[in-house]
């Protein structure tokens, strides 16, 4: 064991000895999980303040030295554990927040406390992904103090995903190290998923003039009627892509909320709507809005009096990590021996941090864990026995990883 790990208050003697020991870091990810299910830490309705400090302070408990980066009523968590700096480093992440609870009311089980029933821990964002923060925090722990480890860790808890806008991730990548791989915490017993659609999401503004509807001069310009044939003919777009195998659910487009008008008896001065297009690789940005702009210029033709305002919400690019990369075929053999097969490899309809970190040129595993359900709904659940399973594959993967040579 090196000087470092003896400096952080590592054990060097720790031996993985019995299969006890297995069972009681199986229970200790458990009780961890369930701490961060009761600190709630929705998108848009609480601050991730509170659990980032919970987090930060764990990993004190650790030996380990941890920073809060950020606002302060959005912080983020990082910690780097640096065995060797000429060694490789894995980077594991997930997000602090959790997306909203819209239906409270439904579950079976409080959503902030944590129940265990027939094998199931229920509780929101158990599985998307406090699972992982928790699993991830007690890895680091047991690889820093196993002498077989020779490479480094990074962990990044980032806050604000869930939104899209990526904001924590964008800060801790100005201080991750450089890292040869890259584990995000999102959940799959069944599949891996090594690449995410990106996104475009859009504002877009019909103006009208409003006037009385009673008026007996026709005068006014509905502009929920302008919108009408706005979203007509943006949902008759066949959005240009180039087949691909692990994105064959293609792109898409979708209107996801319409809003306008002042009263009932007003013709409508304006309808706003959002528009949400999933991209694939070798989609753009500067692509789909030329496709857009066409439609809307073709309603402007017909229509003098049709005039709206288009504005870029946010976009992040498709990614996808080549599936012959030396950490996959790892991870695979280590599924193999635990699981008895190698896992199908596919992409998500989703985006994540990754597609952000992707940009870095690291290869992302998007998802891959415990067995999960109902992920960012209500009853969301994951299978504690899947966590023996799993912490294994990881812990196998990421020593074998970083002792191989490139």
């Amino acid at each position: 064991m090196n000087r470092r790990a003896l400096a952080i208050g590592l054990n060097p003697n720790f031996k993985y000895t019995s299969d006890s020991m297995e069972n009681s870091l199986k229970d200790e990810i458990i009780e961890l999980t369930r701490a961060l299910v009761r600190i709630p830490s929705q998108s848009g309705v609480e601050s991730e303040q509170v659990i980032a400090q919970y987090v930060y302070h764990k990993l004190q408990e650790f030996g380990f030295n941890p920073e809060l980066l950020g606002p302060q009523e959005q912080p983020s968590v990082i910690c780097f554990i640096e065995k060797d700096p000429n060694a490789k480093t894995v980077w594991l992440t997930a997000p602090l927040d959790t997306a909203k609870i819209i239906n409270f009311g439904e579950w079976s089980y409080p959503p902030f406390e944590g129940n265990i029933d027939d094998g199931k821990l229920y509780g929101c964002g158990v599985s998307a992904c406090k699972i992982a923060i928790a699993m991830y925090c007690v890895l680091a722990r047991e690889l820093a103090r196993d002498e077989n480890f020779k490479g480094n860790i990074f962990l990044a808890f980032n806050a604000d995903e869930q939104c899209g806008s990526l904001m924590g991730t964008r800060e801790i990548i100005s201080r991750a190290p450089k890292a040869d791989v890259c584990l995000l915490g999102y959940q799959d017993i069944d599949e891996i998923s090594i690449g995410s659609r990106g996104w475009l999401r859009l504002h877009l503004q019909t103006i009208g003039k409003s006037v009385h509807t009673g008026s007996r001069e026709n005068v006014g310009v509905n502009a929920i009627h302008s919108m009408a044939r706005v979203i007509n003919a943006l949902t008759s777009i066949r959005l240009k892509a180039k087949k691909n195998t692990f994105f064959w659910f293609g792109p898409s487009l979708n209107v996801t909320t319409v809003r306008g008008g002042t009263a009932m008896n007003m013709v409508p001065d304006y309808c706003r709507i959002n528009i949400d297009v999933r991209l694939i690789p070798g989609q753009s940005d500067v692509e789909i809005l030329s496709q857009i702009r066409k439609e809307l210029d073709v309603i402007k033709k017909r229509d003098d009096n049709f005039d709206y305002q288009l504005d870029i919400v946010q976009y992040q690019g498709a990614y996808i990590t080549d599936p012959t990369n030396q950490f996959l075929n790892i991870l695979q053999e280590n599924i193999q021996k635990e699981l008895g097969s190698r896992l199908p490899l596919i992409a998500s309809g989703y985006g994540s941090s990754g597609n952000l970190i992707s940009e870095l040129g690291i290869p992302i595993i998007n998802a891959f864990g415990v067995r999960s359900g109902n992920e960012h709904s209500k009853d969301e659940w994951i299978d504690v026995e899947s966590i023996k399973p799993v912490f294994a594959i990881l812990r196998n993967s990421i020593i074998q990883f970083t002792n191989a040579r490139s």
